[in-house]
């Protein structure tokens, strides 16, 4: 069997580029725009004859933008809304603050010091709070979901917002009150729904949509005091598994169930041992329960225990081609620095690289279509349901995909994430800052005829949010 050498999401590697000493937000921005366009390998497929105007237009704003901001940690909403063009999951923005430990003091000091132009004091606070009308739906005191904060939202707090929430209390260090927390502007059009600019723990800013219905913000994100709300069932993709990551369990004298919840190459050997551990009850039950809820993917080396077990016949994969640039092949070559990476892999990569090499700044095919096969098709189990929900992408989806194929497999869940027409996501520091851009370097040939990014995998049998999956899925192989 062939092994197909794809590190896919949260399964990356970074490389650095010559420091500079200017860090202002204009030339990361401009360091970003370059590089993407450089080697991003959907750049051409999304840039095109329809989107162009529109691509110019948003770069060229947000480059103004740039211009003016002077603080590093709000640069990056600038830059993540720039990325949020390309509809891409692969692309991230990652910013180290993120990282600050609450006990370090200096740092949360340096956080909090870049932010007092967002903060008023506690006197204009309480008069402040004391204006709020009665009357408007809008305006009054709101507690987060989890209880972290409470804002108070303000009508025409300043030139450019129509409301403001404003910290009254915080449970976190990086946030005191009076330190604006969102800001608010109407959509034109509209009367609940609004455009709004909010400030995350590092309190970087980016763009996002708010909508006010029945006395909270975004269907009870922010809670309004004195708003009763129901209680609602949990998704899918939330609900609770009970299940250890990586766990079995007989659930009766025919069904096995196996939870796996993640395919990184550092967890391949816990997938084996799933498997082996399983060897004995694999053998003789007729059924599978194969959790996959939640799995973001990893490296496709992960998921090879359990391409047996769903095997009924030959099934295709599609390869993919490299944009082989400069800056991507050094991105693969960095790869080789993974211990985690079985050697026979490192060696498929050394030849992806060497294919780089012979065809600079095109694109080259580093992994055909090929067919999978196995000497044979095992006797257990004989029917398989594989539960999938929005949380499985890219090389989760490539194992679904293989899954749908199989006769023995039933997909059950809802529509899977649609990250994987571009993939094997890398990492690149920007020249200064704090800043780390995430970006995948091929794309699959499937493209243009059989898209999933932004769509996803369809299950075969589509479950109800907030259900016992694992009881639907175990009753549907049952028969019953």
């Amino acid at each position: 069997m062939k092994i197909l050498a794809i590190v896919a999401l949260f399964a990356f590697s970074s490389q650095t580029v010559t420091p500079q000493t200017d860090c202002d937000c204009a030339r990361q921005f401009s360091f970003l725009r370059s590089y993407m366009e450089r080697n991003y390998p959907g750049f051409n497929d999304k840039v095109n004859g329809k989107t162009v105007k529109k691509y110019r237009e948003l770069s060229d704003s947000l480059q103004r933008l740039a211009g003016v901001e002077k603080r590093e940690i709000f640069c990056a909403g600038i830059l993540k809304s720039w990325t949020k063009f390309f509809r891409d999951g692969h692309i991230q923005i990652g910013f180290n603050s993120l990282n600050i430990s609450e006990s370090d003091t200096a740092a949360i000091d340096s956080i909090n010091n870049a932010t007092e132009h967002f903060k008023i004091s506690d006197s204009r606070l309480k008069e402040l709070s004391r204006q709020t009308d009665p009357t408007s739906r809008v305006e009054g005191v709101y507690v987060y979901k989890d209880s972290t904060y409470k804002v108070v939202v303000l009508g025409k707090f300043r030139p450019g917002s129509d409301y403001a929430g404003v910290i009254l209390e915080s449970r976190t260090k990086f946030w005191e009150p009076g330190e604006v927390k969102f800001e608010l502007s109407v959509k034109s059009g509209t009367k609940d729904t609004f455009s709004g600019l909010f400030y995350y723990r590092d309190h970087h800013a980016e763009v996002t949509d708010f909508v006010f219905q029945k006395g909270t913000f975004n269907d009870g994100e922010w809670v309004k005091e004195g708003v009763v709300q129901a209680r609602k069932s949990k998704d899918a993709e939330t609900a609770a598994i009970s299940e250890l990551p990586f766990s079995a369990r007989k659930i009766d004298d025919s069904t096995l169930y196996i939870r796996i919840a993640w395919f990184d190459g550092q967890f391949a050997r816990l997938v084996d041992s799933v498997v082996t551990a399983s060897d004995s009850l694999l053998r003789r039950l007729p059924n599978l329960v194969l959790d996959l809820r939640g799995n973001g993917g990893g490296s496709d080396w992960s998921y090879h225990s359990l391409l047996p077990l769903i095997y009924t016949g030959q099934f295709m994969t599609s390869g993919v081609e490299v944009l082989s640039t400069e800056d991507n092949r050094r991105a693969w070559e960095s790869l080789l620095a993974d211990n985690t990476m079985p050697e026979d892999v490192k060696n498929e990569v050394r030849q992806k690289i060497d294919s780089m090499k012979i065809h600079p700044d095109q694109f080259t095919t580093i992994v055909p279509d090929f067919p999978t096969r196995f000497d044979s098709v095992l006797p257990f189990p004989k029917r398989i349901a594989v539960l999938m929900n929005k949380g499985c992408g890219s090389t989760t989806e490539q194992f679904l995909l293989a899954a749908k194929e199989s006769r023995k497999v039933t997909l059950m869940g809802e529509n899977s994430a649609g990250v994987l027409d571009y993939s094997n996501q890398r990492g690149m520091k920007f020249p200064c800052g704090h800043f780390m851009l995430y970006y995948p370097t091929t794309r699959s040939r499937r493209l243009p005829n059989n898209p999933i990014d932004n769509i996803g995998i369809e299950p075969d049998i589509t479950l109800p949010a907030g259900g016992d999956w694992v009881m639907l899925a175990t009753k549907h192989l049952e028969g019953k």
